[in-house]
């Protein structure tokens, strides 16, 4: 972006629009839209969720991507959603620059920031040009020092914060320093539909593509293969001790990502390529859950999982370890099985229960279902519209 302008220049541009402006322009600030190869985050799928969702003549969505263009782009392109993608490098500080352009250029009202150099950056270029700025809180994940002492300087620069889970608001308090009474709890919503009614033939052919008899207990892992995070590995360290009650079980690893090779040797050195199947990167999730017995989540750390909510409207039971926002959304005995974070054991005797059990399989089957309702992206995007509109209220009575 190379139109030449001052910092004054910009500064009144955006100020002082009325509340009452339909629609209300919010842009909502992306550190990266991908990771290398297309794959696509947590928070990226959020934004693919929600954005196509607003009431346009309440809510107009302007996306903006610190880094490069991404392949991931096109998924968005086809909702209607067109990503601008300024283009710099990761500590390139013109990138401040651009998005006080970007405000300007587009008459935004509201900023919506989300990663950790949007949120400083974002934070900021509002108040350079007096817009309120919403963070948006995904992961778990520390900050160094540095990092966290920039945060923390920039929290009385926040209107609101939003929190995919208790244990995530709990970071942002803590972490960022944003005052507790500015920090909503808004649980990720998603396509109900999408994940309820796959294709009739979905389960014989995703099974027929693994080489996998319908009757052969089927366990799933779906995500980035991350595994200090994700952790794969210590599924396929369960696998052993899984077999010893199921012989008949595989797993299937769905996602790709820097650790899939470490994986694949694991699975060599347990003897499991027989049991073990990559499927890589995939796009027809529906269709996959359709073909499994028990999801399995042995992630380490977790703001809130989409995979527990899709897998709950499937109506696949869930195991997962009880770490981060995982027991929000997955309770135990009623919609899915936890067990202690790191325990092996436990993870695999999971597992073989739900496998074993029809009777507990069917129990949670029916409560996620249930569940699963107070996760639909129709009641989280009602409430992303109300949390905008107090927030333009309490910005204009500020400014009086």
């Amino acid at each position: 972006m190379t139109e030449k302008g001052s910092i004054n220049d910009l500064k009144g541009s955006s100020a002082g629009l009325p509340l009452s402006r339909s629609p209300l322009k919010v842009l909502f600030v992306k550190d990266t839209l991908g990771k290398t190869g297309g794959l696509v985050t947590g928070g990226t799928t959020y934004l693919l969720e929600t954005l196509p969702n607003l009431d346009q003549t309440k809510i107009e969505p302007i996306l903006c991507i610190l880094r490069p263009r991404d392949p991931v782009a096109n998924h968005f392109e086809s909702t209607g959603i067109y990503p601008m993608f300024l283009s710099r490098k990761k500590l390139d500080p013109r990138a401040l620059i651009d998005l006080l352009r970007v405000l300007r250029d587009h008459k935004v009202d509201l900023v919506h920031l989300e990663g950790k150099k949007s949120l400083i950056l974002g934070r900021i270029a509002a108040r350079m040009v007096n817009l309120p700025a919403i963070v948006h809180f995904h992961d778990m994940f520390p900050l160094g020092p540095w990092l966290q002492f920039s945060q923390r300087c920039l929290a009385p620069w926040t209107a609101a914060a939003l929190a995919v889970s208790q244990a995530v608001q709990t970071v942002a308090i803590n972490e960022y320093a944003i005052s507790k009474q500015l920090v909503e709890v808004l649980y990720n919503g998603y396509d109900f539909d999408r994940f309820a009614s796959s294709a009739p033939d979905a389960c014989s052919r995703i099974r027929a593509e693994l080489g996998v008899a319908d009757s052969t207990p089927t366990i799933g892992v779906i995500g980035r293969i991350v595994i200090a995070v994700k952790g794969q590995d210590l599924l396929i360290h369960a696998m052993p001790k899984l077999l010893e009650r199921c012989p008949d079980a595989v797993l299937v690893i769905v996602g790709d990502g820097p650790d899939r090779r470490v994986c694949q040797s694991l699975v060599e050195k347990f003897g499991l390529n027989s049991k073990v199947h990559f499927m890589g990167q995939r796009n027809d999730i529906p269709d996959i859950l359709a073909a499994m017995d028990v999801v399995a989540i042995p992630s380490l750390s977790e703001g809130l999982p989409y995979v527990a909510l899709e897998a709950a409207a499937a109506g696949c039971p869930v195991v997962a370890f009880r770490t981060g926002g995982i027991p929000e959304v997955i309770i135990n005995h009623e919609t899915g099985l936890l067990v202690e974070k790191g325990d092996i054991s436990g993870l695999a005797e999971a597992i073989a229960r739900i496998l074993q059990d029809q009777a507990l399989a069917v129990t949670l089957k029916t409560g996620a279902c249930q569940s699963a309702q107070q996760f639909t992206v129709e009641r989280h995007v009602r409430r992303l519209e109300e949390i905008y509109s107090e927030v333009m209220k309490r910005w204009e009575q500020n400014e009086r």
